[in-house]
C-alpha cells in the first residue's frame, strides 16, 4: 500500500514542481523535462491502477460475495 502512495507521489510531485518552474518563468526546456516526468509517471499509474481495479473485480466475482471479499482484501492488505 505504501508502494502505491509513493507512485502517486512521483506522479504529482514533478507536475507541482514543472508548475512552479513554469510560473517563475524558468527555461521552457527544464519544465518539459519535469513535465515529461510527470506524464509518464502517471501512465504508469493509471495502467496500475487499472490492473487493481480489474483483480479488484475478478476476485469479487469469483467469491461472489460482498462480505467474503471485503474479508480477503483485509487479509490481503495485513499480509
Amino acid at each position: 500500500m505504501s508502494g502505491y502512495i509513493i507512485l502517486t507521489l512521483w506522479v504529482v510531485c514533478p507536475l507541482l514542481i514543472a508548475y512552479g518552474l513554469y510560473k517563475i518563468n524558468m527555461p521552457e526546456e527544464l519544465v518539459i523535462v519535469f513535465m515529461l516526468i510527470g506524464f509518464l509517471t502517471m501512465i504508469y499509474w493509471v495502467l496500475f491502477t487499472t490492473a487493481i481495479i480489474v483483480f479488484g473485480i475478478k476476485k469479487f466475482i469469483e467469491l461472489g460475495s460482498m462480505e467474503l471479499f471485503i474479508q480477503e482484501f483485509l487479509r490481503s492488505i495485513r499480509e
